[in-house]
Parts: C-alpha cells; structure tokens; sequence
C-alpha cells in the first residue's frame, strides 16, 4: 500500500527482507491506534509491471532500502513521502498514482486501485528470491563487505583476482 502519511517503508513479513540489520532492542514507532514495537531494517526488492508512455509493458525490479520491520501491521506499507525525498516526482488521478525520476521519462512504479470506489492505492508487486540477487543489483563494497563477515577492500580485491565469477566492486 502506498501511504502519504507513512514516515517510512514497513513489513510485517521477515522472510521479505535480502538484508537485514537487528537494533539492539525494539524500538516503538506511532501508528493511528497504538504504537508497535520495530525490530530492525533492510533490504527488498519488488518485481513488477509498468506501462511505458507507448503502453508497453516492462518488468521491473526495486530495491528498496531501509525497510523497517513491525511483525504486528496487518499491510506492507511504502512511504510516498520517503520516495519524494529520493527525488521521483508523483503524477496521478483517481485511478493510478505514477511515480517517475525528473530525468526519465518511464515510471519508475505506478499504484492503483484494487477495487472501485477505493481511495488506497497498491503496488502489485511480488518479492525477488535472493538467489536472483546478482542479477538485479549492482554490487558495491558496503554489500559485499557485509556479506564476507566485513573483509578489507584488500581482501575483496583479492578474491576478484583469485575468484571465478567474482563481482568487480567500486
């Protein structure tokens, strides 16, 4: 669901996360009713259909950053105001919301409405196996060096030189 009001990206759902990063304790964030404890943050990737200016269809994939998460919220939740602050420019009418970069003219996701008469907006979205990882992102030092227990960089320029099929890392 994508929310106006949500101060950043949650899931009940572990199993969602590629990454994930506990905090010492739970920490409380605010809901409507009541506050809920949150127990860390990572990463996930969605995988799902956009329609090009010419109405083509594309499979896309995002990887989305700093996902929180409250195992007791009953919906997944994106931040529309964390995704503005990325710098995507929102267009939309009663039907779909579209969120786009300045410098692109295809979407970056659009959300619409799963029923008539609704005024929440949704992603269809399903999540990316992990294993799929390597060809969806890009893969940086940060990554990597959590990956291999926090290696130096001398160590991850050692494996790309020794390691078959190793990732080239900025």
């Amino acid at each position: 669901m994508l929310d106006s009001g949500a101060s950043a990206h949650f899931t009940p759902v572990f199993s969602d996360f590629i990454a994930f990063s506990h905090f010492k304790e739970p920490l409380s964030v605010n809901t409507a009713s009541s506050p809920l404890a949150q127990y860390g943050f990572g990463m996930v990737l969605l995988q799902y259909l956009i329609y090009n200016p010419k109405g083509k269809e594309i499979t896309k994939t995002l990887r989305i950053c700093n996902v929180i998460f409250v195992p007791h919220i009953t919906q997944r939740i994106l931040s529309l105001g964390d995704f503005l602050t990325q710098g995507m420019h929102v267009y939309g009418d009663m039907h779909m919301i579209t969120l786009k970069l300045p410098e692109c003219n295809t979407p970056v996701f659009q959300c619409g409405l799963l029923n008539s008469g609704e005024k929440l907006f949704w992603l269809q979205a399903s999540l990316v196996s992990p294993t799929l990882l390597n060809l969806v992102l890009k893969e940086d030092y940060e990554l990597m060096h959590c990956r291999f227990g926090h290696p130096s960089k001398d160590v991850m320029h050692c494996a790309l030189q020794n390691t078959k099929g190793f990732p080239k890392i900025d």
